[in-house]
């Protein structure tokens, strides 16, 4: 496998586009099998032909984009302004199909696998789905279990385009094709190895609990005591740090494998608490909770944030260095967490090296695994490292 990746800063899509095209060519050794771009750009027609370009200037034979509000590339975050990243590379013996999914098919194919199957017509068995969601027509936590039962183990990371704040202004393109709506992926098989870190950035704030009493989203019971009374307690027993961190909020974290007896950071899905009733002292979480399901209380801060990805990506001083990595980090994290440039890609390049050909970009969504399924996650970076099978 052969990766090279690419960024450049500017906001005419002209200067964006010679600009990733002379860095790709300089570098090019011959045809590719795949590129990924992300542009940012919030006019939906300029990045339309932006992406299209993109996609000549790869010369991939499988390519992917989408929109978006910051982007990651050529060892780089940039944020605010206007930019565009690629990665191309030649992968001999990797099988790659792609597919979209219309509004319809959204509508329409997730429920039975068998259908769900016939959508996307993959003509490779998947190691991998990569995923780019246009987020006002696409229902993601629905689509995400369609993957989930159909091709279960097998990792979904992407992320929600973020470019556009309204229907019609965000561009999905697949190969010659670019969409307003729906979603795009590929699926990648074949002599490939593929790893997938999911870093939610959050530090447990206190003890494993276990709801007793809940109704859809509701936590009412909290090992038979009012959630709000035992968060309460919980608050006044913290640490000035931990004190300061929950001025951020105050987050959920539910066991992803409820057969885990010693669950670990990793092991839980972070959720945002939605809000409290005083009155009852039931929590609402913005995800479907159930009696027995275990708990713990989070706070982030960017401190928070970095170590965790620092734990998470510290095997891989023990391990052959990936050919390729992915990253689709929320666009909440950046500066806005780290409250410095290249939060996220900088703890990437001390554990995996200046030279690993990193892309991604700021999601309005992330999407990555968390214990045996796919998830949707807020604030979170989602990394993927490509190898090439036994090393």
């Amino acid at each position: 496998m052969n990766f090279i990746s690419a960024v450049t800063i500017a906001n005419d899509s002209a200067e964006l586009l010679a600009g990733i095209d002379g860095q790709i060519d300089a570098s090019s050794d011959g045809p590719a099998d795949l590129a990924l771009a992300f542009v940012n750009s919030s006019d939906g027609d300029s990045a339309s032909d932006l992406i299209q370009g993109l996609h000549s200037a790869s010369g991939a034979s499988n390519f992917l984009a989408c929109t978006a509000g910051g982007v990651i590339g050529g060892g780089r975050e940039v944020e605010d302004v206007g930019g565009a990243s690629m990665i191309v590379g030649s992968l001999p013996e990797v099988a790659i199909s792609g597919f979209y999914l219309s509004e319809g098919e959204l509508s329409t194919s997730l429920t039975d696998s068998d259908t769900f199957r016939s959508a996307l017509a993959l003509d490779v068995p998947p190691k991998l789905f990569i995923i780019l969601a246009e987020p006002f027509t696409t229902p993601v936590k629905e689509l995400l279990a369609a993957f989930n039962q159909t091709f279960p183990g097998v990792p979904v990371v992407g992320g929600i385009a973020s470019g556009g704040s309204s229907p019609g202004m965000n561009a999905l393109g697949l190969n010659d094709d670019v969409y307003r709506s729906g979603t795009v992926g590929l699926a990648v098989g074949g002599d490939v190895d593929v790893e997938v870190i999911v870093s939610q950035g959050c530090q447990a704030l206190g003890p494993l609990l276990m709801i007793t009493e809940s109704e859809r989203n509701v936590i009412t019971g909290l090992e038979g005591e009012s959630p709000l009374k035992v968060l309460r307690s919980l608050f006044a027993d913290l640490d000035p740090r931990r004190k300061k961190m929950v001025q951020n909020g105050v987050l959920i974290g539910v066991v992803a494998d409820g057969d885990c007896d010693d669950p670990g950071p990793s092991d839980f899905l972070i959720r945002n608490i939605a809000g409290a009733d005083e009155s009852s002292g039931a929590l609402a979480v913005t995800d479907i909770v159930t009696p027995g399901q275990r708990i713990s209380f989070f706070a982030r801060d960017g401190e928070s944030a970095t170590d965790d990805l620092e734990m998470l990506l510290s095997p891989q001083a023990f391990a052959d260095p990936p050919a390729a990595a992915l990253l689709f980090t929320c666009n909440g994290r950046g500066k806005r967490l780290f409250n410095h440039d290249d939060g996220d890609i900088s703890v990437v390049k001390r554990a995996l090296g200046d030279d690993l050909p990193v892309a991604g970009f700021f999601c309005a969504g992330e999407i990555g695994p968390i214990g045996t399924a796919n998830h949707v996650h807020g604030q979170t970076a989602s990394l993927v490292l490509l190898r090439s099978t036994g090393g």
